[in-house]
């Protein structure tokens, strides 16, 4: 058996294969492998923003890479500590597939290359979501998708495959009962659902040779918490590109803090176990002492056409909300003063209550920037 076949059949034995493998068989890495190595979730990526992010830093307001837009605030699970809950009870609306037009054609004007549709509520549930998605794919906008997977069957599962570049859907456990328990779903919508929805999906992308990804998202709290493994085992089983763990927040079942450590540190372990299968995040939520200032780069609309700089509005609304995309253009919102002052007023204690990547992308573009940390100009 060659070096080749071995990187196929071993692939836990990281260490064997490293002292093993010549320069050109490593030049011969399966795409499996190179999967692990470059994951969607690799932090450093804001790298490439680089150009941007100095061009932020030295007072420019800069045209959003990327948009997150809410199809709606109504949402068909119950799930504890959902941070959407109040507004999916006050405002249950859908977004004006007509002002979804008008969105699309402000966003190309800002130049943004990506949409990521989530929420909110649960984005498959607006009643023109395949329409939505195919004017958006017309757009050549590339497309991601945050989910609870209940929808994705027929029509959906079939336009899913075909526009977008990856999916993202809310698993929380490993059996119908720990899922009952954090999603509270009607029971049309409930684990079993989901689970063959996903079969659903990755058999088209398959039949397709389909490009999609396609992931699970996992809040971890004290319900789930002694369940990892078995939550690992059902992603990987049924055929899930990788598993993200995130901590609940800002919840009554998120985790206490003496026990953050040792869930983090299990799924570390987790991770090395079940390599090459990629096992990505943990328990420990983020901080920073960083005032946001990246926040640019993206831009996030609702369901009512409130412009936002970050997903992170909920409790801060008034504050936080920059303007409205159906009262004026997008663009003149963006690059308002209002935009500005915005930032200007956003709190690090407040922002420091949710988990958000951002505080990362902040602190490592600073030093790389100011702080000349990462000298650029060598390699």
């Amino acid at each position: 058996m060659d070096n080749k076949e071995n990187l196929i059949t071993e692939p836990t034995n990281r260490l064997a294969l490293r002292k093993r493998t010549t320069f050109s068989d490593k030049m011969e890495i399966t795409s499996q492998t190179e999967r692990i190595v470059v994951t969607p979730f690799e932090k450093n990526k804001i790298l490439r923003m680089y150009p941007v992010a100095k061009r932020i830093l030295e007072g420019e307001m800069v045209h959003p890479l990327m948009a997150i837009v809410y199809p709606s605030y109504v949402c068909n699970h119950n799930c504890q500590g959902c941070s959407y809950e109040e507004l999916n009870r006050k405002e249950n609306v859908f977004l004006d597939p007509k002002n979804f037009v008008k969105l699309l054609k402000n966003l190309r004007s800002l130049e943004v290359k990506s949409i990521e549709l989530s929420g909110g509520g649960e984005p498959t549930l607006h009643p023109q979501f395949c329409e939505l998605v195919r004017r958006a794919a017309n757009e050549r906008i590339e497309l991601g998708l945050l989910t609870n997977g209940s929808l994705l069957s027929g029509r959906i599962a079939d336009v899913v495959v075909d526009h977008f570049t990856y999916i993202r859907v809310s698993i929380d456990a490993g059996d119908i009962r720990v899922y009952n328990q954090i999603h509270r779903p009607p029971e049309t919508y409930g684990f079993e659902t989901i689970l063959n929805n996903l079969e659903e999906v990755i058999s088209k992308k398959i039949k397709k040779n389909s490009k999609l990804t396609i992931g699970a998202k996992v809040l971890v709290c004290q319900t789930n918490m002694n369940f990892i493994e078995d939550i690992i085992n059902l992603t990987k089983d049924i055929g899930c590109d990788y598993v993200q763990f995130k901590p609940m927040r800002n919840a009554e079942d998120s985790l206490f803090p003496e026990q953050v450590a040792g869930v983090d540190d299990l799924i570390k372990t987790l991770q090395e176990k079940y390599y090459p299968f990629s096992v990505c995040g943990g328990a420990k939520g983020s901080k920073t002492s960083l005032k946001c200032w990246l926040s640019p780069i993206h831009i996030l609309v609702d369901p009512l056409g409130d412009v936002y700089p970050c997903s992170h509005y909920q409790y801060r609304r008034e504050s936080t909300r920059i303007g409205n995309l159906f009262e004026q253009s997008l663009e003149k919102i963006w690059f308002a003063s209002r935009h500005q002052e915005v930032i200007r007023n956003l709190k690090v204690e407040e922002c420091n209550l949710y988990d958000c990547r951002w505080h990362y992308y902040n602190e490592i573009m600073w030093q790389v920037i100011k702080e000349n940390k990462m000298h650029l100009d060598f390699i």
